[in-house]
């Protein structure tokens, strides 16, 4: 098992209907692209003046399930959805998402047959 290491932010959204965006920067597209494959809800990769990351944006329930398993991964769901600094925006936080390279899921997958 393999892991990569993020840093996020969480920003509130309380216009309407309130929903949240939870942004995680990653050192390069490639560990951005292995947390998407790890985590649950529905995450986009993004490149923006040269940094590297995935957004989720959505509320309850879905919501709750990315808060619990980013909770699983390290980072602690009062500090991700907290209002401590800001209402927009809850404290930056860090993550470590396990990933599996590619090459040993197929690796697995004739040894397992």
């Amino acid at each position: 098992m393999t892991f990569v290491k993020g840093e996020g932010q969480l920003r509130h959204q309380f216009f309407g209907r309130y929903s949240a965006r939870i942004a995680i920067g990653f050192s390069d597209m490639k560990s951005a692209l292995s947390a998407i494959d790890f985590l649950v809800g529905k995450w986009e990769a993004i490149e923006n003046n040269g940094r590297v990351g995935i957004v989720f944006e959505g509320s309850d329930p879905e919501l709750k399930k990315v808060l619990d398993q980013l909770e699983e991964f390290g980072a602690p769901k009062e500090k991700v959805s907290s209002l401590k600094y800001s209402v927009d925006y809850g404290e930056i936080f860090e993550v470590t998402i396990p990933v599996t390279a590619k090459e040993q899921e197929k690796l697995w997958g004739r040894i397992l047959k």
